[in-house]
């Protein structure tokens, strides 16, 4: 009974460094436009400055700049992703009705 305890022990310390709550529907949403937005505008930028500068490779850095720099905002589960938490029903409980045995 003590390993058990142990045991169940462990296994909270160890998920409560897990975030404990989801990116709701908004932050989903706002966290595909905001990589949108950065991987377009650093592709962008990177077009012109590589088109005026003769050199492809800085829509490579550039890219690879915006890319790195979404997955940093858009990955993980940041706070301001969580701003409107989804309201779940109750839940009803199930109680099996007594069956008589005759």
């Amino acid at each position: 009974n003590a390993t058990v305890t142990l045991l169940d022990l462990s296994a909270s310390r160890s998920t409560s460094l897990l975030p404990t709550t989801a990116m709701d529907y908004e932050g989903q949403k706002l966290s595909e436009l905001l990589f949108h937005i950065l991987i377009l505008t650093f592709g962008g930028v990177g077009w012109v400055a590589g088109y005026f500068a003769q050199n492809f490779t800085y829509v490579f850095y550039a890219w690879a700049i915006g890319t790195a720099l979404s997955v940093v905002l858009c990955v993980p589960d940041w706070r301001f992703y969580n701003r409107h938490p989804v309201k779940w029903l109750e839940e009803i409980p199930t109680s099996a009705p007594e069956k008589k045995t005759n």
